[in-house]
This record gives structure tokens, C-alpha cells and sequence, in this order.
């Protein structure tokens, strides 16, 4: 589980390395929103991004794509 928020007047992009995470990169997760389970973000080999608009908060879930769990 994962929050990003965006506290500012304005809208936000925000890029975060899965390494900073504790995740391995390779393009191997998948991250969906909480509430709708549709993709929250684009992922990147190394990391994945999200648009915030003002004032605003995403509660994300991230699932390894290879494990079989």
C-alpha cells in the first residue's frame, strides 16, 4: 500500500524509484488505485509515475506481476 498526496494549489507529477520502495525495478509490479482497481500509475522499468490534481490524495496497491501468490 501506497499514499501519495498533493497538498499544493496546483496539479502534480510525481516519479518514484521502486528501489526507494524496498522493490526490485524490471517493470515486474503492478499498481492499482484502492478504491476502483484501475492502474494508478505508469509504470517505468525503474519507476512509475502519477498525476495529482490540487489538493488531492492516491491510496495505491502495488502487486508483483510474476509472483504466483
Amino acid at each position: 500500500m501506497l499514499t501519495i498526496s498533493n497538498w499544493t494549489d496546483k496539479p502534480r507529477s510525481r516519479s518514484i524509484e521502486f528501489s526507494s520502495l524496498g522493490l526490485a525495478a524490471l517493470n515486474q509490479h503492478r499498481i492499482s488505485d484502492v478504491f476502483d482497481g484501475k492502474a494508478l500509475a505508469t509504470p517505468n522499468p525503474d519507476s512509475f509515475d502519477v498525476d495529482l490534481p490540487p489538493h488531492s490524495a492516491r491510496e495505491g496497491k502495488i502487486v508483483n506481476k510474476v509472483c504466483s501468490c
